[in-house]
């Protein structure tokens, strides 16, 4: 190197060896460079870190190297604009091996693409083979030097890593072949596994063992089947390779069933791409678990097999780096650097067969789905084109047969790879001193049109970036950060394509980190390349290609002939970015925790008292939207209000208050949000077919989405002297634990609050809860009433409510939301548990995932990406086939903006699964997308609850929603090519899809955001599973029906509600309808038997109480002794009139329960009281009396 090429003021030294960290010191100190540790606060142009050569094993190097230098150069790049800064990793030989160990080596991928992200950044890793003497000066040699990438420091030489094309030589016969081998194949699920699977079975005649993390489903027992017919055996045998133990148990089967283990083929891999500097630990671990743990435990369990080979699957990104994927280069730079030393561990006779890393591009009709732009981009920067599969499946044999431990290949289009080497030649020959054609060309040119051609360019530029952020080009502040509109690494990349076509350059995304505004990008565009804003005749179409089409011509390396291997040479090439590589991700393999059985729902919403009226206002497109009621004073008072329309409740005001031994004076402190949620919490406990009261010490959690405090408003404004139950009568928390205390729940009792996605976060908490064991039963909703108008009012002024008075949710015409009332709540319990208790399952919570929108351009601005991501994390963490998905369930707010920022959340969500799965993009869309906001409007912290409820009464009825006011859809929407499509004006039949079982299944997924930025996603299913539980009939009838409520009205009002659900779902079981009410409601006054055979008879008598069979009876107390009789009748009468009956011994093995309607309650209004002259008729001491 040339010290004092880079002129260094101040570096930080991260060496845990007190030596060699005085030595550096030192030498720093004789150069007049500062130094400093590298926790220490503060700028820095440079980072040395020495990876400690004390580090046992994979997991504490992984600690010390890449979990390290990625966080501290994370630190400090993460600044806006980031510093040039350079860092220099060290490493020595393992004293064991005399080798690099590839935790350390492969250090080099993630500096080169730090140094892709961020122009500014270079970085070099160095490895010591010994501990010279001088080596405190020889690194900072190197750390002053202009070198990037790998050097080695050897014997008194100096070595640096290149590549060079070769013609692959056989180190021997290639492997042998014949049903007397058996191959495993890692990520055998995929495309790529798949066509090497296919491969070796039809070229080498071997048996197959296909690994994966997803459970076999219908494309796995296709390909099984395709494999046997070639006459060779075929498994499959779910597992995580990034787990020892499964990779053990997954070898042991394979020795098993076909006695011995011959070649593995390590396919697996995930990518999640983002940002270095926005790298999560967890997203990182999940990219490094497969490929980096997975190979090191292939080796571990196959140490004893008779291997031929073990063929690594790397990327030639590892070489390269690329845009988004520190980790994934990393992963793949790993396995690289393993290949050398288990090919040394061979050549000692301690490892079993020979290595070969490979590293590949993209797959041209096999790998991962791969933008067009990064294609685009590809072949502008550097010729390359995806390789065919063809070509790919010969190198994969010439690799398996050859010497070389990490072989690579590439193929390139020949015109490309001619005008991309000549245009690396031009930029060599300027920076030798030459004068770029641009430069020259602009020399002269009078300052004027410089300022001209900047101000075109400018405009061009918005224009491009509206187009991709949906708005119009007056939205787009050129002097805004582009991440802080929105783009993110992947939009970037197609937009310097976009502009690239336009102006016919090469430039690669790097460019937008430097210049990171469209102001500044403009002016670097004009300044670099004068002529762009003059050129007349310059292409109008943004999206036009830079270069035509051309047909893949691989060089010889795809048919055989050289491909590219690692060499040492003096000087290394500047490092190329490559596109993603061609992987193929496992998706997960089931449900990531225990799926969440829905076993009891109840609601209250604008228009419909029960989930039955709603499901008739939703199947019919009805509006709900009104006036304000006349029995809201407060409302109706303020002038403000006169022409407000909105989603109300009936009766906001009535409570049974005795029902649950609350005084009047109490209840009319407590805010009308917490009686709702008590009372509809009572009823999704009893429509789950359990008493309330037997819950009584049981670990029953409780979270409840609440965000408004109107009550407590109102009461401040017009009450008099404060009161003690005020305090807990409009605290939140205590919505939640008024419902633990009066039921004497013991689990976790939670209001939250996140806005409008406060209810669904509720559910994700419960199902967590329910996972982690907190506890075995939860209830999950939210609640929202609008009492005082002030919040009208704020909304109003800030623009987010429709002047037109309704939710026009993706239509053309939308102009905001009308807010709307609501209650609802769910019950929710492991599945297991469920169907072994007999509980009706109404629905399976398969994955729920919630995050928030990060810094957006503003508070309250939608963030496309976080969107997309919480509903890629729900769906894999549910682990479903992202085609089996039928529905979704949208936040729909019915706002210009927002409804095309949310389908394009959608749009980016889907893609990412189908790449997930290496699925084609759709031949037609699947995935109906609606909002119940169109009927009863936007429900606020309610909205979730909403919206999961009528996912789950659409799901069963098999019927998508109409959207009522969709009539044009949204301009800005661009559903063509995608999964996507609107539910319109009219209902339409969901049909049930496959499961990975061939069970016949719906699913969909709901989403809630907040608009505060917190998202929530939730992924629903129904079918699949036997109804009404498992439970077989076990008894034969008569069978007693006991129905009871709390006064007459209320019992006549039950029992034809009864009938009507009888009537509506003829497979509701007698048995279960009984047992049911027997053992699953409380037992109340006015009480109601019927003695039945069958389902005809029951209907009857419960619409004609005259009939012979009924039983009735009020109870003012318990009898004292028992039916006087065993039958049916017996038991019916004594229990109508109060003895105490045993339903439970009955049912020796009792039968499931099912859905049925509850008994209501008996409701009186209640209000805090008032002024004398602000009270409405009928208040006293806190109540109002019904009207």
């Amino acid at each position: 190197p040339e010290p004092g090429r880079r002129a260094l003021r101040h570096v930080l030294l991260d060496c845990h060896d007190p030596r060699l960290r005085a030595e550096l010191a030192a030498e720093l100190g004789r150069r007049s460079i500062t130094w400093g540790l590298a926790d220490d606060d503060g700028p820095a142009d440079a980072l040395l870190h020495v990876c400690p050569g004390t580090a046992d094993g994979l997991a504490q190097q992984l600690r010390a190297g890449f979990e390290t230098v990625l966080p501290l150069a994370a630190r400090h790049l993460a600044a806006a604009p980031a510093p040039p800064l350079r860092v220099l990793v060290a490493h020595h030989a393992d004293p064991a091996t005399g080798r690099a160990r590839p935790a350390y080596t492969a250090l080099t991928a993630l500096l080169r693409t730090l140094a892709l992200e961020h122009s500014g950044f270079s970085g070099l890793t160095v490895h010591l083979d010994a501990d010279p003497a001088d080596g405190a000066r020889l690194l900072v040699d190197e750390l002053l030097g202009a070198d990037e990438g790998e050097v080695r420091l050897t014997g008194g030489r100096r070595e640096t890593l290149e590549y060079e094309e070769y013609a692959p030589e056989p180190a021997g016969p290639p492997a042998p072949t014949g049903r007397a081998r058996t191959y495993l194949i890692t990520g055998g699920a995929g495309r790529i596994g798949a066509t090497v699977a296919r491969h070796l079975a039809v070229t080498h005649r071997a048996d197959i063992v296909l690994c994966g993390r997803r459970p076999a489903d219908a494309a796995v027992a296709d390909l099984l089947r395709e494999l046997t017919a070639t006459g060779v055996e075929a498994m499959y045998h779910p597992a995580d390779v990034g787990d020892r133990d499964q990779v053990r148990e997954l070898v042991t089967a394979v020795r098993q069933r076909f006695g011995a283990l011959h070649g593995v083929v390590h396919a697996a891999g995930v990518t999640r791409d983002a940002l270095a500097v926005r790298k999560t630990p967890d997203d990182a671990a999940a990219v490094l678990a497969p490929k980096v743990w997975g190979a090191v435990h292939l080796d571990e369990a196959t140490r004893d097999e008779p291997l031929d080979f073990l063929a690594l699957f790397s990327s030639v990104a590892a070489s390269t780096g690329n845009l988004g994927q520190a980790d994934y280069t990393f992963a793949n730079a790993f396995l690289d650097a393993f290949a050398e030393e288990r090919t040394a561990l061979h050549t000692a006779g301690l490892r079993p067969g020979r290595t070969v890393s490979m590293a590949w591009p993209l797959w041209a009709d096999s790998g991962l789905a791969v933008p067009e732009a990064s294609r685009t981009l590809m072949a502008q920067h550097s010729g390359m084109v995806p390789l065919p599969a063809a070509d790919a499946l010969r190198a994969f044999d010439t690799f398996l047969a050859g010497a070389e431990p990490r072989p690579g290949v590439v193929a390139y289009d020949p015109g490309l790879r001619r005008m991309s080497e000549a245009r690396r030649a031009g930029e060599t020959g300027a920076a030798a001193g030459g004068v770029p054609t641009a430069a020259r060309s602009a020399t002269g040119a009078p300052a004027g049109a410089s300022a001209a051609s900047a101000g075109s360019v400018e405009q061009e530029l918005r224009s491009l970036a509206a187009g991709f952020l949906m708005v119009s080009d007056d939205d787009v502040d050129l002097s805004t950060n582009l991440m802080e509109l929105g783009f993110d690494s992947i939009s970037l990349t197609e937009l310097i394509t976009r502009v690239n076509a336009r102006y016919g350059l090469d430039l690669l995304p790097t460019v937008l980190f430097e210049a990171p505004t469209l102001e500044a990008l403009a002016e670097r565009l004009v300044r670099d390349h004068p002529d762009i804003g003059r050129t007349p005749d310059a292409p109008d179409a943004p999206g036009a290609p830079a270069v035509p089409a051309a047909s893949v011509a691989p060089t010889p390396a795809a048919d055989g002939g050289p491909g590219h291997v690692p060499v040492r040479a003096q000087q290394p090439p500047p490092p190329a970015p490559e596109p993603a590589p061609a992987e193929n991700p496992p998706v997960s393999a089931g449900a990531t925790g225990t799926p969440i059985a829905v076993i009891g729902m109840a609601g209250r919403f604008p228009g419909a008292d029960d989930l039955t009226a709603l499901w008739d206002v939703v199947a019919a497109g009805e509006d709900r939207i009104g006036p304000v009621p006349a029995d809201r004073p407060d409302l109706l008072a303020d002038p403000r209000m006169k022409d407000v329309r909105a989603g109300f409740l009936d009766r906001v005001a009535e409570f049974d208050a005795t029902a649950f031994g609350i005084s009047p004076r109490e209840a009319g402190f407590m805010d009308p949000q917490q009686r709702h949620f008590l009372e509809v919490t009572w009823e999704a406990l009893q429509d789950a077919g359990r008493r309330p009261g037997e819950l009584a010490g049981t670990a029953t959690g409780v979270f409840v989405g609440v965000a408004t405090g109107d009550y407590n408003e109102l009461m401040a404004s017009r009450s008099g002297a404060s009161e003690a139950h005020m305090a807990t009568g409009v605290a939140h928390a205590v919505l939640a634990n008024r419902v633990s205390h009066l039921l004497d729940l013991r689990g976790p009792s939670e209001a939250l609050d996140t806005a409008c996605s406060s209810s669904l976060v509720a559910v994700h908490h419960a199902v967590r809860a329910l996972r982690d064991g907190d506890c075995d039963l939860a209830v999950a909703g939210g609640v929202n009433l609008t009492l005082s108008p002030a919040l009208y009012d704020t909304f109003t002024r800030a623009g987010m409510l429709s002047a037109q008075g309704r939710c026009a949710s993706f239509d053309d015409s939308a102009d905001g939301y009308v807010r709307g009332e609501g209650v609802g709540a769910v019950v929710l319990k492991p599945l297991h548990r469920a169907l072994e208790d007999g509980d009706p399952v109404r629905a399976v919570i398969l994955g729920s995932a919630v995050n928030h929108g990060g810094r957006s351009p503003s508070l309250t601005a939608p963030n496309p990406q976080s969107q997309a991501q919480v509903v890629v994390d729900a769906v894999r963490a549910a682990g479903v086939d992202p085609r089996t998905i039928g529905y979704v369930q949208a936040h729909g707010t019915g706002t210009a903006l927002g409804d095309p920022v949310e389908i394009e959340g959608l749009k980016q969500a889907y893609a990412r699964l189908y790449e997930d799965r290496n699925l084609p993009a759709p031949a037609a869309p699947h995935l109906a997308v609606g909002s119940v906001k169109t009927n009863i409007g936007h429900l606020e912290a309610a909205a979730g609850i909403a919206g999961l409820l009528t996912t789950v009464l659409a799901m069963d009825h098999g019927l998508v929603p109409p959207n009522p006011h969709l009539r044009r859809p949204n301009r800005h929407l661009r559903l063509d090519g995608t999964p996507l499509t609107l539910a319109d004006g009219t209902a339409r039949p969901w049909a049930p899809v496959p499961d990975e079982s061939g069970r016949p299944v719906r699913r969909a997924g709901v989403s809630s955001f907040g608009f505060g930025g917190s998202n929530a996603h939730v992924v629903l299913q129904t079918g699949g599973l036997p109804r009404g539980g498992t439970a077989p009939v076990t008894a034969d009838g008569p069978f007693v029906v006991p129905l009871s409520a709390r006064d007459e009205q209320s019992l006549a009002d039950y029992r034809s509600r009864l009938a009507d659900a009888l009537d509506r779902d003829p497979d509701l079981r007698l048995d279960q309808v009984a047992h049911t009410l027997q053992a699953g409601r409380e037992e109340l006054p006015h009480r109601l038997a019927v003695v039945a055979s069958d389902r005809a008879g029951l209907i009857a008598a419960l619409r004609d109480t005259a009939s012979q069979t009924v039983y009735r009876g009020v109870v003012t107390g318990r009898a004292a002794d028992g039916p006087t009789g065993a039958g049916p009748a017996d038991l019916a009468a004594a229990w109508c009139t109060g003895h105490a009956v045993d339903w439970d011994a009955l049912w020796p093995v009792p039968t499931g329960r099912v859905s049925l309607p509850v008994p209501g309650f008996t409701r009186t209004a209640h209000w805090f009281p008032r002024a004398a002259d602000d009270a409405p008729a009928g208040t006293a001491a806190g109540s109002v009396a019904a009207g």
